[in-house]
């Protein structure tokens, strides 16, 4: 899912996740993707880490 000029779509690319996945591990990030629990499709989780003396957000549940 995550490698380059991979597409269903037809004229799609095949860039847009690569290019995220890129962008997350060069800025210390993760990116994960699995089966939605409550819609239909993909669920896409994104985690950065927090700059030091930060703190966390609350948590909205998904």
């Amino acid at each position: 899912m995550f490698e380059p000029y991979e597409t269903t779509r037809e004229h799609g690319t095949g860039l847009g996740l690569a290019i995220v996945k890129k962008i997350m591990l060069d800025h210390g990030g993760e990116v994960f993707v699995g089966a939605s629990e409550q819609l239909v499709g993909a669920r896409f989780e994104v985690r950065l880490r927090m700059a030091r003396g930060e703190r966390p957000l609350a948590r909205e549940p998904m």
